[in-house]
């Protein structure tokens, strides 16, 4: 009966909407009080379905305060619903936008499309599968998960984390079982937790351990035999934009658009260079830098020319950033005013030590 009630209303509120009649106060408390419906419902809701933890009570009342027409937020929450709802909660929002009903005449409309808002807000959420590993064979690689499989590999809120399926492809490329393979600048660890799923035997060095496998050395003086590893994988700073550790002697301190950078580059790749069997590959992931206030450096370009003083290029990967930044609208906007590009893809440069 509500819905049956709700769809009428809605029908003649669109009719109010091919009008064009706008007024400013009522809009915003149209879409206060559709806002503050659909919480109040799908609260009620949940009760009756036997929520028994009264912290949801608590939660869902302060999030009906904070988004009040009083702070603008209930208008932009209301939006973002009724973009992936179907026809009557968007008829409720085209009529919202456009409404010259007073406050009392669309309640029942904000409470019939709140109940269906909820109905639909209710359903449980599950996160798409990831698909199946397997071998990148262009020069553009793409995953849609910062890890693969049902476990983590590293730590998933460890800043500047490296794409476990970016270290899977290379170990399936340019290593056998048995391998030993080398990171210098190990972080959390995801180059083991690869190395110990393909059967690879890592070792990971950083100058801030993260956790007890990962050795504590500096990259530009590695303590290893020469010739003594099958592969290297480097993920190094992008310059001082993240703060990776306090240690004193950290790259990351360095500005990428400094020389000194590049001149600690320049360690770091002689000893991956002397560490690695001849006939044996490296790769390099970073990114590019910008900042408004300080420009733009292209760190694939540079380091790339860094690497060839040591090794002979192989090839060029681009491979595509699913940072959840670049999902703010914000920064989308942003970018769009300012005349600037976000970083849509890292670089990963692949090298061969000849001899």
């Amino acid at each position: 009966m509500v819905h049956a009630l709700g769809d009428q209303a809605l029908e003649g509120w669109s009719g109010q909407l091919r009008q064009g009649s706008i007024q400013g106060d009522t809009q915003d408390a149209v879409f206060g009080d559709l806002r503050l419906a659909c919480q109040a419902i799908q609260h009620d809701q949940r009760g009756n379905d036997g929520c028994k933890d009264k912290r949801d009570a608590e939660k869902a009342q302060k999030s009906i305060h904070r988004t009040s027409p009083v702070n603008g937020c209930a208008k932009r929450h209301a939006t973002w619903e009724a973009r992936t709802l179907t026809s009557p909660p968007r008829l409720a929002l085209a009529a919202v936008r456009s409404s010259s009903l007073t406050r009392s005449r669309a309640r029942p409309c904000q409470m019939a499309a709140g109940r269906v808002c909820c109905g639909r807000m209710n359903k449980t959420y599950q996160r798409p599968a990831k698909p199946p590993l397997q071998v990148q064979t262009t020069t553009l690689w793409d995953y849609p998960s910062q890890h693969y499989g049902r476990t983590v590999q590293g730590d998933a809120a460890y800043i500047g984390a490296t794409p476990s399926y970016v270290i899977w492809n290379l170990l399936q490329r340019y290593t056998r079982p048995g391998d030993v393979v080398l990171d210098p600048m190990c972080g959390s660890g995801t180059t083991l937790d690869v190395c110990r799923d393909l059967g690879r035997q890592g070792h990971g060095f950083d100058i801030a351990p993260a956790r007890d496998d990962v050795q504590a050395a500096d990259a530009r003086r590695l303590p290893l035999a020469d010739d003594s590893v099958d592969f290297v994988f480097i993920d190094p700073p992008y310059g001082d934009h993240i703060d990776y550790s306090e240690a004193a002697g950290c790259i990351g301190k360095l500005s990428s658009i400094e020389s000194a950078y590049f001149a600690a580059m320049h360690q770091v790749f002689a000893q991956a260079y002397r560490a690695l069997r001849p006939r044996r590959y490296i790769g390099v992931y970073v990114c590019d830098f910008f900042a408004k206030k300080r420009g733009f450096a292209p760190l694939g370009a540079s380091l790339f020319a860094e690497l060839a003083e040591h090794f002979a290029p192989v090839d060029h990967i681009c491979v595509v950033r699913h940072n959840k930044s670049l999902h703010k609208q914000a920064w989308h906007q942003a970018a769009s005013r300012d005349n600037f590009f976000l970083r849509g893809f890292n670089h990963l440069l692949i090298a061969k030590k000849l001899g």
